[in-house]
């Protein structure tokens, strides 16, 4: 839910400067999608853990897991349209995410 949240409020901001015709600022916008998107997931995998009272983690590094998952993503769908990225970032952030969740359950389970 992270994830789409804050991607929705990249949209909010992105689709007006896509409308207006400015190259830079296109450019960059595109390079930022998957930052953003990765750090809701991190925000919301955060949340989740605070309310489990499962972890201190900080919020960069439950964000590491889906930026990778975000930007290969990106990376993988972006050859199609760049539009589509949003595809390629929900699944692979959300599947990285899922690892991560799997490798911290795994260590807890070691450790106890």
């Amino acid at each position: 839910m992270g994830g789409g949240a804050f991607y929705t409020l990249w949209l909010a901001v992105a689709i007006p400067k896509f409308r207006s015709q400015e190259s830079p600022s296109e450019v960059v916008l595109m390079v930022l999608a998957p930052l953003i998107t990765a750090m809701g997931y991190g925000v919301g995998t955060l949340l989740a853990e605070r309310l489990a009272k499962q972890s201190d983690n900080g919020v960069l590094r439950a964000c590491v897991w889906p930026l990778v998952g975000c930007v290969v993503g990106a990376a993988v769908v972006y050859p199609f349209g760049p539009m589509l990225i949003v595809f390629g970032m929900f699944v692979f952030g959300t599947a990285a995410v899922a690892v991560r969740e799997f490798r911290s359950i795994r260590n807890r389970a070691k450790v106890d």
